[in-house]
């Protein structure tokens, strides 16, 4: 499985020192939602491809 960015709130729930608002913004394309990425995760599961990766 090759997946991509995923968007997740990792960042938002991680324990840290330093504010959100302090911290840079993240630039690029939004993420796979969790659930996208789980979809093909069982999609693969199920076919046994010997790659799989994120369409768009």
């Amino acid at each position: 499985m090759f997946p991509r960015k995923t968007a997740t709130n990792f960042g938002k729930n991680s324990l840290s020192h330093t504010s959100q608002a302090a911290q840079p913004a993240q630039s690029g394309p939004a993420g796979d939602s969790a659930e996208a990425v789980a979809q093909k995760i069982l999609e693969a599961a199920r076919n046994e491809p010997h790659e799989q990766y994120m369409d768009r």
